[in-house]
């Protein structure tokens, strides 16, 4: 787990994640910029103290009987001075370009001093190609591929200089072996030069194929950005946003330089912040999120957002990626649902009624009106579960099965403790016509029913008494 940095901690008083964009290299060194800006930035103090190691292995040598010439101390001491000095060059605040050039020239710079090691510790003709091309391989592999060429280039030539030294230089060198010396021997030299071009070919080679498909990869990926129409935001694991794409522009009409002028906080409003902020803190342990917020655009005005965030992996830590899709009009219309609903509510509630809705199944899939509280409990149930009786849940089940099959039906039934309601049930349509469930309305008619029941009473106890008035009268 990492982790969380200051910057994320969670505050009382509205933290902030600074917006930082990074310079904008050329199109071509964007990969590799992702893949070296942190080597060259972490380049002091490790090249240095990886000099001095080497040296200390040296004087271990010496120490045992190696017979080191001095003036290699010389050469690696000065070596040590100019790794420092580089590594402070190669860091110093600049375009990405111009650091990757300083770089490259540091590269050369290793290649140079390494053969002036050899040429002391006459290691060219016992540690041979292998450590010269893995060394050309290890220095160039963050760097485009003409910068790599050309290293590889002054690597072969440093090689190359190396072996005619001990091929045609002052002294003798023989083999350990009983095999033809080194000395004059021009297979040797031929052989040992085009067998470091070769392997420097191959090793350079595959070094292509592998930054080919990783470039074929970040294409797929800037495409996605690029194209989404939604806003896209990266963050890396100290806060600092490290790509968007052109969505958060549009959508904010913020440009670039107000965005870095201003607290991450400040796009959210005040009491979304906390919110959001929560969901970073849990992204950066590794979780993904989803929370809707509030973003305030540079008009001021306020726009409602869905975010899903997740995290992901970056330089060893966890980033953040955030996706926020504009919901303002989604929301509005619900709400605006919501207060047609209640109006509805209050409507139904005043005229003593209710009105619901069922499938083709006859399952209840929402009340409203008189009683929906309660009747809320029947969404997901058979409709004829509201029956107060076993024949009565027939004539639900009949009732129902009419309008599902086109009918506009009415009937009047009991509901039980003396209570009588009227139903009105009319089929719904598709657009095609076809009948996919049925629309109930209900309203309470238990007094209607009892003035009628009263009414018929009086008659009765009116026609016991000898009358001859006819009922309607």
């Amino acid at each position: 787990m990492v982790p969380l940095i200051p910057r994320w901690n969670s505050p009382p008083a509205r933290p902030t994640l600074p917006l930082v964009k990074p310079q904008a290299p050329a199109q071509q060194l964007t990969l590799v910029e992702r893949a070296t800006s942190r080597w060259i930035s972490s380049a002091n103090p490790r090249h240095p103290i990886t000099l001095v190691v080497c040296t200390g292995m040296i004087l271990v040598a010496d120490v045992l009987g190696a017979e080191i010439d001095v003036r290699t101390y010389l050469v690696m001491g000065l070596w040590v001075v100019e790794a420092w000095f580089a590594g402070w060059w190669c860091a110093a605040p600049a375009d990405f370009s111009v650091r990757l050039q300083r770089y490259a020239l540091g590269v050369i710079g290793d290649v140079l001093f390494l053969a002036v090691v050899f040429v002391f510790l006459d290691g060219a003709q016992s540690l041979g190609v292998s450590f010269f091309a893995l060394m050309v391989v290890a220095a160039s592999s963050v760097l485009p591929r003409r910068w790599a060429l050309a290293v590889g280039a002054v690597s072969l030539a440093s090689f190359a200089a190396l072996v005619a030294f001990d091929v045609y230089g002052p002294h003798e060198i023989s083999s350990p072996l009983g095999l033809p010396p080194v000395t004059g021997n021009n297979s040797y030299f031929f052989a040992s030069v085009g067998a470091a071009a070769v392997l420097l070919f191959l090793l350079l080679r595959t070094y292509a194929q592998v930054m080919g498909a990783m470039q074929e990869a970040e294409s797929r990926h800037q495409a996605v950005i690029r194209t989404a129409a939604d806003a896209i935001l990266i963050f890396d694991a100290d806060g600092h946003i490290v790509e968007v794409n052109a969505s958060v522009l549009e959508h904010t009409k913020y440009s670039w330089d107000e965005l870095k002028a201003m607290p991450n906080s400040n796009l959210f409003l005040a009491e979304d912040w906390p919110t959001a902020y929560a969901a970073f803190a849990r992204t950066l342990k590794g979780e993904s999120t989803q929370f809707e917020a509030r973003i305030v655009l540079k008009s001021t005005e306020i726009r409602w957002a869905e975010i899903w965030t997740s995290a992901i992996p970056m330089d060893g830590r966890y980033g953040v990626v955030a996706v926020a899709r504009d919901i303002t009009e989604r929301r509005r219309a619900s709400e605006q649902l919501r207060d047609n609903d209640a109006k509805l509510g209050l409507v139904l509630d005043a005229l003593n009624s209710g009105f619901y809705t069922i499938d083709r199944q006859q399952t209840v899939t929402s009340v409203r009106g008189k009683g929906s509280t309660s009747g809320s409990a029947l969404v997901g149930r058979g409709i004829a579960s509201v029956a107060p009786s076993p024949d009565e849940a027939v004539v639900q089940r009949e009732q129902h099965a009419r309008a599902l099959g086109g009918e506009v039906v009415t009937w009047v039934w009991p509901v039980g403790s003396g209570r009588w309601v009227r139903s009105h049930v009319a089929p719904i349509r598709n657009e095609a016509g076809d009948v996919i469930g049925a629309a109930g309305f209900w309203r309470d008619e238990t007094a209607i029913v009892r003035a009628r029941d009263e009414q018929d009473a009086r008659w009765n106890r009116f026609r016991s008494s000898g009358g001859t008035a006819s009922q309607d009268e």
